[in-house]
């Protein structure tokens, strides 16, 4: 009998983020025994973001587990369309978006997230988005709007790195363990009919 290859988990980030993030979960991944990869989202657009982890997952001899965290669902979900290796989707928090939503229009029925008042744009426009600068979010409204119940040392040094496009902060508003997030995340989760993978068997 032919043992099927174990799969290669990769984790996708969200917005005002970076692959660091997930490096407690790399850590218990790999002690567990599974092959983990973290590539860089772009946070360009999504059709852009979606082409670039597309390639990166298609380089990857055998099966392949995407992750999603927050935006990152999204990314995951466009660029699992057309590759074959990809066994399962595993959304954390994440948008599972439909044919014809938006990251957008899943939050409408919520209030605005505290993105809108927190973050800010560089004076110069960002390489190779589709329009305008990048947007951070300001550090002393960092952990509230971001990371709320993340140890403070945390939120701090995670802070400095959270850029994102123009283009993106327009249809992206990061779900976080901030209490105002908590109703559209739920609603989010229970649309997704509470199951946190979907294969490919449906």
């Amino acid at each position: 009998m032919t043992t099927s290859p174990a799969p290669t988990v990769v984790l996708v980030h969200g917005a005002f983020a970076d692959a660091s993030g997930f490096r407690g979960v790399i850590r218990e991944l790999q002690i567990a025994g599974h092959s983990v990869v973290a590539p860089p989202n772009p946070l360009r657009s999504l059709a852009f973001d979606a082409a670039a982890i597309a390639a990166h997952v298609g380089a990857i001899d055998g099966p392949v587990i995407l992750v999603g965290h927050s935006y990152g669902g999204a990314v995951i979900t466009q660029a699992s369309a057309d590759l074959d290796n990809v066994a399962g989707l595993v959304y954390l928090a994440a948008f599972s978006l439909d044919v014809g939503e938006s990251c957008a229009s899943v939050q409408q029925p919520f209030p605005p997230s505290l993105l809108a008042s927190a973050s800010y744009p560089t004076a110069f426009d960002a390489p190779g988005a589709p329009q305008g600068p990048d947007l951070y979010i300001d550090r002393e409204r960092f952990r509230e709007t971001f990371c709320a119940d993340a140890p403070v040392v945390s939120a701090t040094s995670a802070a400095p790195s959270s850029a994102l496009s123009e283009a993106e902060i327009m249809r992206i508003s990061l779900m976080t363990g901030y209490v105002n997030r908590i109703e559209r995340e739920a609603a989010i989760a229970c649309k997704a009919y509470a199951s946190s993978v979907t294969t490919r068997d449906g």
